[in-house]
């Protein structure tokens, strides 16, 4: 797909309760632990609104709005605890879900734990 505008690609690691996401043009880092906790002991995305609330929040410190257009971001996701035996269909829908609705225009999940370098993590999103 096509787009006259410049897509921003950022990394989100969650972890319980936690967001980090990372600028990957700039390196800049925000991390965050959430005041309303998003998860359960089972679940890192028990809360699904909360979770996107604090992304995007996230998002708009990182990434603040320059223009009238909508931000158009690419995302890698990656759930960084709790895989253990990998991430059911439901989680990486869920993860993939919240991406998007996050204001992510493109998104890729990375459905292992291990955290990425920058220069993985932009490898990772080339494709995209």
């Amino acid at each position: 797909m096509f787009s006259i505008f410049k897509r921003t690609p950022i990394y989100i690691k969650l972890s319980k309760n936690r967001i980090e996401i990372v600028n990957l043009e700039t390196l800049e880092k925000i991390s965050r632990e959430s005041v309303e906790p998003f998860s359960t002991e089972r679940l890192i995305i028990a809360d699904f609104n909360k979770a996107e609330a604090l992304i995007r929040n996230i998002i708009e410190d990182l990434l603040p709005r320059k223009s009238i257009f909508p931000r158009q971001t690419k995302i890698l996701i990656q759930q960084a605890e709790s895989v253990e035996g990998g991430l059911s269909e439901l989680e990486k829908r869920g993860l993939r879900d919240l991406a998007e609705m996050a204001g992510g225009t493109s998104v890729t999940l990375i459905e292992h734990f291990q955290t990425l370098s920058h220069t993985e993590a932009s490898l990772a999103l080339k494709g995209k």
